[in-house]
């Protein structure tokens, strides 16, 4: 990790090589809240709660309960196992941007959190490298709507290509006249003739794919770019060979097995700690590929555990479709008006914060990037 950049350009033009490592179900409170810099429980500006108390103080059933720490030197904790994370329970949370209902709505499980000690690795990586702590998944809910956003920019949300998508609908393969129609990134890439791969083991990704849930890849021919490259098994040792022989793609983009996913449950902090490892080992067997290299780890959504930050979203609308609030911005598309009129006229996001960490030559140095970013920023 210590081999140096390669300057050519002095811009992002040097960047050859952009590698994208989605992880699942943590949020920033409860992995990086302790980490000195940046905006977690020293947050000055921390929010009040309609009672008047700061966010941090939820309230629930058995009363009030603050951040606690998940001490894995004592307790089970790396393996502990995941909260409510869907849209419904992910809105009561948020509530508007109240920050008040984590505890009914996520259990108290929700409020805890990792000290450097418990995941010594991932702290390593934001001390040397970049992290980001104001980068929000881009949806209020699950794992499959925020990995179309990275994929794709967009959950469809007029209902014109299969969605609106806001459960994990269409995550393993199915019949070709199911599943969704718009465009995906690596579509549009393989348009502009640029090189990219899915490195994935098709027999467990953790249903992490959500390109199989696309008619187009479910009907293309099997020596196709969309099934070769997006649909095909290509394990940690595919990427270390394509980086020994120079033909790393411009673009990748890497799934892990469900054990070494972060997910709270099937996996843990140290084992997906362990893939990370992995894939930096083999980004950088070459260092003539690694000085042109960058790795962006993030997660793709909280589960339901707690960050502080309220996520910046569309305006709420009364029952009438007035606004709330007010924007500047056209926000027509921010709101859920197609589907299940259930949660109609909710926003879909921005959703809380995740861990998100730039790994590579150039990010070297333990800095902060407290720019708002969101899924498809990656894009």
């Amino acid at each position: 990790l210590a081999i140096p950049a390669h300057r050519r350009h002095g811009n992002l033009k040097d960047v050859e090589h952009v590698v994208i490592l989605m992880q699942e179900n943590r949020a920033f409170d409860h992995y990086f809240g302790t980490l000195k810099g940046v905006r977690g429980f020293g947050d000055r500006m921390a929010i009040p709660l309609p009672d008047g108390q700061r966010v941090w103080h939820q309230k629930g059933s058995k009363g009030e309960i603050l951040p606690y720490h998940f001490d894995t030197s004592t307790t089970s904790a790396q393996r502990v196992d995941g909260t409510p994370h869907t849209w419904p329970d992910a809105q009561q949370a948020w509530n508007e941007g109240r920050m008040d209902k984590w505890l009914p709505a996520k259990t108290e499980r929700s409020l805890g959190y990792y000290k450097e000690q418990d995941i010594a690795f991932q702290f390593a990586m934001a001390n040397a490298f970049t992290i980001c702590d104001a980068y929000h998944c881009s949806f209020q809910g699950g794992t499959n709507p925020n990995r179309l956003f990275l994929w794709t920019g967009t959950n469809d949300p007029l209902g014109q290509h299969g969605g609106p998508v806001t459960t994990n609908d269409h995550d393993s393969n199915g019949p070709v006249e199911q599943g969704y129609t718009w465009t995906t990134y690596p579509e549009r890439l393989q348009a502009a003739g640029i090189t990219w791969r899915v490195y994935q083991d098709m027999a467990d990704n953790f249903s992490d794919n959500p390109l199989i849930g696309f008619r187009q890849y479910r009907a293309a021919a099997p020596d196709s770019p969309l099934i070769v490259n997006g649909l095909s098994t290509w394990k940690l040792d595919a990427l270390k060979r394509d980086v020994l022989a120079n033909s790393l793609p411009q673009v990748s983009w890497i799934v892990a097995p469900a054990k070494y996913s972060e997910h709270p449950g099937p996996s843990s902090p140290i084992w997906g700690a362990e893939y990370t490892s992995w894939v930096l080992d083999a980004l950088t067997a070459n260092p003539e590929v690694w000085s042109k290299t960058a790795l962006l780890v993030m997660f793709d959504e909280n589960d339901g555990f707690f960050d502080h930050v309220a996520p910046p979203a569309a305006p709420s609308l009364n029952k009438d479709g007035t606004l709330r609030g007010k924007t500047t911005a056209d926000a027509t598309l921010e709101w859920h008006t197609k589907g299940d009129i259930r949660y109609r006229n909710q926003p879909y996001g921005l959703g809380p914060r995740v861990p998100m960490y730039v790994i590579s030559p150039w990010s070297k140095g333990g800095w902060v990037n407290s720019q708002v970013f969101d899924h498809t920023s990656v894009i």
